[in-house]
């Protein structure tokens, strides 16, 4: 399974990215949330397997996770699983 994950640490993205590789998941990494929707369009119109999962932190710079969350769910096209992700 293709997951994303969104996180403008970078520390938190490999650690995040590493893990999922161990579970034989194929991890792509975007540092805002503005990234993870032109990655999630990207993987559609390139004919790429598409995202299903997105592991986003929730506190980031610029559009916060909750934000991006959000577009995300109001476009038709996209429709991967969104889990929030928190240092708190």
């Amino acid at each position: 399974m293709r997951v994303l994950v969104v996180d403008d640490n970078s520390t938190a993205r490999e650690i995040l990215s590493r893990s999922l590789k161990q579970f034989g998941f194929r991890p792509g990494e975007v540092t805002s949330g503005a990234e993870a929707l032109d990655e999630l369009q990207t993987a559609l119109t390139n004919e790429d397997e598409p995202y299903q999962l997105v592991l986003m932190d929730w506190h980031m710079t610029g559009m916060t996770g909750l934000e991006a969350a959000k577009r995300i769910k109001q476009d038709p096209e996209l429709d991967p699983h969104i889990i929030m992700v928190s240092a708190y």
